[in-house]
């Protein structure tokens, strides 16, 4: 396709173009009637199912993510389990100590905030997939 065209606007205009303006056909993931216009990947018919699922998922975040962090941290905090890193694992008990003691928290979450949930060493588990997901929720806010 680079070499067809000659930018980057007229490489999107020739691929919709050959798509036809039919969409993807997929069930539209928010109302559920099947997309038929727009973009082959299109994921919703319009701009406003789009917002209307935008809201569905802002909707059902947590409001306060620290809770339910300190709740997929218990398992990981009271003992070094294998396969969790060594930072990972003196953040968590640090959070879990500060709890106990009912100091501020903020600090801990903080760092805890900083840890990409991807890249640290958590194992494969349904403690460790709920703690990965409770790091994920803490970036995201």
């Amino acid at each position: 396709m680079k070499g067809v065209t000659c930018s980057r606007a007229c490489r999107t205009s020739l691929t919709r173009k050959r798509n036809g303006g039919r969409g993807s056909g997929r069930p539209c993931g928010a109302c559920g009637e099947p997309v038929t216009a727009g973009r082959a990947d299109s994921a919703y018919c319009n701009g406003k199912c789009r917002q209307k699922a935008y809201r569905r998922r802002a909707a059902a975040q947590p409001t306060d993510p620290v809770p339910e962090l300190l709740a997929a941290a218990a398992p990981f905090a009271t003992a070094a389990p294998a396969g969790i890193s060594q930072a990972l694992y003196k953040a968590l008990y640090r959070l879990h100590v500060a709890h106990l003691r009912d100091h501020d928290l903020q600090e801990r979450v903080t760092k805890l905030a900083s840890m990409n949930p991807d890249r640290i060493m958590i194992p494969d588990t349904a403690d460790g997939r709920r703690l990965r997901a409770a790091l994920r929720n803490l970036r995201t806010d």
